[in-house]
């Protein structure tokens, strides 16, 4: 097998950090985070880290009844019905479930949740360390995993061959 890893992720922000955890549960092996800085985490780590989701067990404890619907339909409505259904219904299907893996993850969540726009029911979970907290939890969690992170290697360009994207190169290293 030529490859170095299976899987390389470009960034080390919140996202760049969910997939390689999702590389490593689907069966990659050798997962690479590749960060341009010297630090991980990327602009999430400078955020406010808040996160928006329907249906928590956060929302639960305050007594709050919501549902990926509702999201969905307040989402459509405060958007004026000009974004993509389809991919508005699967950001409210699954953005409640991962607030609370997340919360698996270690991320704590302050207990008042905030209204994200105007919407009916508060929505949005405020990370207790805001978002190096979220990276902080990831991090760990990557570091469990067995994922590598390589930093202050800014990706330059994408490797193709036969009209697939077969690897990244880093200056000279690819």
């Amino acid at each position: 097998d030529e490859r170095d890893v299976d899987v390389v992720v470009i960034g080390s922000g919140a996202a760049g950090l969910c997939a390689a955890l999702a590389a490593r549960a689907r069966g990659a092996q050798r997962v690479l985070v590749a960060e341009a800085e010297g630090v991980v985490g990327g602009s999430s780590r400078l955020s406010g880290g808040l996160v928006m989701g329907a249906g928590t067990r956060y929302q639960r404890a305050q007594g709050i009844v919501d549902t990926a619907d509702d999201l969905y339909h307040d989402y459509l409505q405060l958007n004026r019905w000009d974004v993509d259904a389809g991919v508005v219904r699967r950001f409210a299907q699954l953005a409640g479930p991962t607030v609370d893996w997340l919360g698996d993850l270690g991320v704590e969540f302050h207990e008042q949740l905030v209204f994200g726009g105007d919407e009916r029911l508060p929505r949005v979970h405020a990370p207790i360390g805001r978002g190096q907290a979220v990276v902080d939890a990831l991090h760990g969690r990557c570091r469990e995993a067995s994922v590598d992170v390589a930093l202050g290697r800014r990706v330059d360009r994408l490797l193709v061959r036969d009209g697939t994207v077969s690897g990244v190169a880093v200056g000279h290293d690819e």
